[in-house]
């Protein structure tokens, strides 16, 4: 009988790790910084979804991450105590301080690194290509306005009051806020009606060419 062939076992994820990084300052031109932001998020990643081969990781996973991620505390890294410290244990305690977490935007960074991560086992033949959008693909992510955009929207009434005043029903030639017969159409008439129909906001129109 002709001894059977054992192909060797898949690494695991931790051995992919040095690799990468490898592939990343050679090819990927990453900063230090980057790059030690990057390794935390894989050291993270290993610690909550554990040390497996890179085919054995599913969405799942990469999702219970992203969610643990979101139960960090914003100070998480900037103190020394957190070195060594549990994932839970870290958590832990931000819970019983009631501690503000990380923003949504620093989530999305370590799905970053971590798609690039993946892309990069991808490209070595650890996982397919269909894989890699299973894991990383379309994950959701909170949008976060500044609070000056964080605006309510105007009800149809509001529109209708703003829409009745002088400066579009017919103004005084010099006090814009005064009935009269003049309607001037300028900056201030103009702008509040594309922004109406563009949803744009005052700022950039008022940034465009024509308006200059």
């Amino acid at each position: 009988m002709t001894p059977a062939i054992l192909s060797a076992p898949a690494p695991l994820g931790s051995a992919l790790v040095e690799p990468f990084f490898v592939h990343r300052e050679t090819i990927g031109d990453i900063s230090h910084h980057d790059m030690s932001q990057e390794r935390t998020t894989l050291r993270l990643f290993l610690e909550v979804c554990g040390d497996k081969p890179a085919d054995a990781y599913t969405r799942s996973d990469v999702t219970r991450f992203l969610n643990t991620m979101r139960r960090m505390p914003v100070h998480y890294g900037k103190s020394q105590k957190d070195k060594g410290r549990a994932v839970v244990d870290i958590i832990a305690e931000a819970d019983a301080k009631e501690s503000k977490r990380l923003s949504d935007k620093t989530v999305k960074r370590h799905h970053t690194a971590l798609s690039q991560f993946f892309r990069c086992a991808m490209d070595e033949g650890h996982i397919a290509v269909a894989q890699h959008g299973e894991l990383v693909g379309k994950h959701r992510f909170r949008e976060e306005r500044k609070a000056r955009d964080q605006r309510d929207t105007w009800t149809p009434e509001e529109l209708r009051a703003l829409f009745a005043s002088p400066v579009w029903t017919g103004c005084h030639p010099h006090f814009r806020t005064q009935p009269g017969d003049q309607v001037i159409g300028d900056a201030k008439f103009w702008l509040p009606i594309l922004a109406l129909y563009h949803g744009a906001r005052l700022e950039e129109l008022g940034a465009c060419p024509c308006n200059g």
